[in-house]
């Protein structure tokens, strides 16, 4: 795992989902020149850091049993005070979503393009960091999303979160690579809404 990041520990509950993070499968950290009036980027992203072994499924589901993958993203800028809380209004967001299979299974391979110019209706091209985006074309799993955000962000305004950051560390001695790079520890707590049903709702309860 990165020198600067936090394993993210974190329970997903709601009326239809009920999961946990996989250990190492997420990690929280923040970016940026610290600065009073919210200079940060405090996040949390799926762990890409291939040097350790991630698991396959990044989410662990009881419910719904037939649920693939999903992800979690969290953005909420921040100041150079600690301990410190941050909620509503702070121009952030936190964002769920949860990965459901084919439903019916599509043929990525027919050679029949879709709007994309380079896949059929229902897959995605492979994409790669300096490659760009390509063949194979893989199938393209659907997902709900849910999402807690503030009207000032590129989102919505609708569901709450309360981030609480109880320590911030900058890696002096990390070198270079990682300059502006900070361990944040603390808690998040979300309450995230279907955006395609407003009474369905989900509560997130992370730690890192």
């Amino acid at each position: 795992m990165w020198p600067w990041a936090s394993s993210v520990q974190a329970s997903i509950e709601g009326p239809n989902v009920s999961a946990t993070l996989c250990p190492n499968s997420f990690v929280a950290g923040a970016s940026g020149a610290l600065s009073a009036d919210g200079g940060v980027w405090f996040d949390i992203a799926q762990n890409t850091d291939t040097v350790i072994g991630i698991p396959v499924v990044p989410i662990a589901y009881r419910s719904p049993t037939d649920a693939i993958g999903g992800s979690l993203t969290v953005f909420i800028p921040i100041a150079d005070e600690y301990p410190a809380t941050y909620g509503n209004g702070s121009c952030g967001w936190v964002d769920f979503q949860l990965g459901l299979p084919e439903t019916p299974p599509v043929d990525c391979d027919s050679g029949v393009v879709g709007s994309d110019g380079i896949c059929p209706a229902g897959c995605s091209p492979t994409c790669h960091r300096t490659a760009g985006c390509g063949l194979p074309c893989l199938p393209q799993n659907p997902f709900i999303e849910y999402s807690a955000s503030d009207q000032c962000s590129s989102k919505a305004g609708q569901g709450s979160y309360t981030l609480a950051i109880t320590s911030l560390e900058t890696l002096v001695d990390a070198g270079s690579m990682y300059s502006g790079y900070l361990t944040v520890h603390g808690t998040l707590s979300a309450k995230v809404v279907n955006a395609n049903d407003p009474t369905d709702t989900v509560e997130i309860q992370a730690t890192f």
